[in-house]
């Protein structure tokens, strides 16, 4: 029989963590819509609130399809994990711009407008609302692309920077040995200050202060 304890450990080290991020933007705000509703709002429209919040779902999330797994609903499981997969991808994409010290790109502001907005409660509203065509996944990631392309092609032998994807995320050095591949993939070294040398490709790197 598997040993689940380390996997109940790090799902009990995930929600408290989670929380901890989210105690800052609680309690949200109490808006009454007319006499029948009332409506939740985050008080601080920002992109920060917006990776707090996907990361509350993050967490509860892998927590049910851990819980579904036990079960012996496999699939079921899968086809939530890929919903939380979906949520990784949006707080990625918003962290590594915030990450940049630069804005979000296009459609990265765009989504996190789009998250803020009111839902239609009732069929009239729904009827009366302006038709928004959201920002969808494929978009957001291309965006983050381009931006993260952009950050790589400013980058010079010598400059600060930080790895923000890729196995290395989260290491921060200086540029070295800047190489492009017959493939045309741009690969460098980050030498960071202890000494250490990780190689990965540029479009995971940005520069510091850029």
């Amino acid at each position: 029989m598997t040993d689940l304890r380390l996997s109940y450990s790090i799902l009990e080290q995930l929600g408290s963590r989670v929380a901890e991020l989210a105690r800052p933007i609680v309690p949200p705000r109490r808006i009454d819509v007319g006499d029948k509703y009332v409506r939740l709002e985050f008080q601080q429209h920002l992109p920060h609130t917006v990776m707090i919040g996907k990361l509350v779902r993050i967490a509860s999330g892998t927590r049910a399809a851990f819980v579904l797994a036990e079960a012996g609903f496999v699939t079921e499981c899968g086809a939530l994990l890929r919903i939380v997969s979906d949520f990784c991808t949006e707080v990625g994409v918003i962290g590594r711009a915030l990450s940049r010290g630069g804005q979000l790109p296009g459609a990265g502001e765009e989504f996190v407008r789009q998250y803020f907005l009111p839902k239609q409660r009732t069929p009239e509203e729904y009827a009366a609302a302006e038709r928004v065509r959201h920002v969808s996944r494929e978009n957001l990631m291309k965006s983050d692309i381009r931006a993260r392309i952009r950050c790589a092609g400013a980058l010079k032998d010598g400059d600060a920077c930080v790895v923000t994807a890729g196995t290395h995320a989260g290491k921060s050095g200086t540029v070295r040995d800047i190489n492009t591949s017959k493939t045309g993939a741009v690969t460098i070294t980050v030498v960071q200050a202890n000494g250490g040398r990780v190689k990965t490709l540029a479009k995971n790197v940005s520069r510091k202060g850029g």
